[in-house]
C-alpha cells in the first residue's frame, strides 16, 4: 500500500475528514503545525481519466474551502507514513512560506481565444514564415498585455505567451477571495474591449500555479 498525497494544509486549521478516490478515508499526517492530507492506495493507480482527475479536483477543491492548502499534483505518491514525515520536516520552512503566500487567496484563470486565428503560414520563403511567426507572437503578446490593469487585483500572476498557435496566452492570477467578482467583472470589460478575440475566466481553482509542488515522487511498481 502507498499514499496518495491531495494538499499539504495547517494541522489546526480545521478538520481533515471525508473520503478521497475509490472512497478511501483521508487522513492528516502530522508534523510540526504541518498536515499532509492523504489516503491509502494499491499502487499503480489507474490511468487518469477525465473522470478520476475531476474527483480528484473535487477532494483538492473541498479542502481548501476549510482552510489555506499547497495542492499536490495528481498521482503524487509516497511509500507510507515515514516518508511523509520526511517531506514534511526536510521542506518545512518552505512549506509555511507557502501556505502564507496562499492564505485567503483562490487561483483564477484567464484564456484568450482568437476570434480569427492567424492562418497558417504556407509556402513562400523562410523569411517569410519567421515574419509570419513573428507577427503573430507580437499580435499575442499584444493581447496578453491588454490583462495589465488585472494585476492592481492580484496578489501575483502567472502569464504563458503563444502556448499553442490557436491560443494568443492563458494566465493564472492569485486573488484574494474578497475581490473574485471585481476581478471577474473587470476581466469581462477587458474581453469587451478586445478585439483580436475573447477572454475566458475560469475558478476559482486551488492555487496550483502559485506553489511548487509538494509532492511529485512516485514509487517504483514494488512500492519501493
Amino acid at each position: 500500500m502507498s499514499l496518495l498525497a491531495y494538499a499539504v494544509a495547517e494541522r489546526d486549521a480545521g478538520l481533515i475528514d471525508g473520503v478521497g478516490l475509490d472512497e478511501r478515508p483521508l487522513v492528516g499526517i502530522e508534523h510540526d503545525g504541518l498536515a499532509l492530507v492523504v489516503s491509502q492506495h494499491e499502487y499503480p493507480l489507474p490511468e487518469p481519466t477525465a473522470k478520476l482527475l475531476w474527483r480528484y479536483e473535487e477532494v483538492v477543491e473541498r479542502l481548501m474551502g476549510s482552510q489555506p492548502i499547497l495542492p499536490a499534483r495528481f498521482g503524487s505518491m509516497l511509500a507510507d507514513e515515514d516518508e511523509a514525515v520526511t517531506a514534511l520536516r526536510t521542506r518545512q520552512d518552505e512549506l509555511r512560506r507557502g501556505l502564507a503566500r496562499v492564505r485567503g487567496a483562490v487561483e483564477l484563470g484567464v484564456r484568450g481565444d482568437w476570434t480569427q486565428p492567424p492562418a497558417e503560414q504556407r509556402g513562400g520563403t523562410g523569411t517569410e514564415y519567421l515574419l509570419g511567426q513573428l507577427d503573430v507572437r507580437r499580435r499575442a503578446q499584444r493581447c496578453a498585455d491588454s490583462l495589465d490593469p488585472l494585476l492592481a487585483l492580484a496578489r501575483d500572476s502567472r502569464v504563458k505567451v503563444l502556448p499553442r498557435p490557436s491560443v494568443p496566452f492563458i494566465a493564472a492570477y492569485l486573488v484574494d477571495r474578497d475581490q473574485i467578482e471585481e476581478f471577474s467583472d473587470l476581466a469581462s470589460q477587458l474581453g469587451a474591449e478586445w478585439g483580436d478575440g475573447e477572454l475566458v475566466v475560469t475558478g476559482p481553482w486551488p492555487p496550483y500555479s502559485f506553489v511548487e509542488p509538494p509532492f511529485d515522487r512516485a514509487p517504483q511498481e514494488d512500492g519501493s
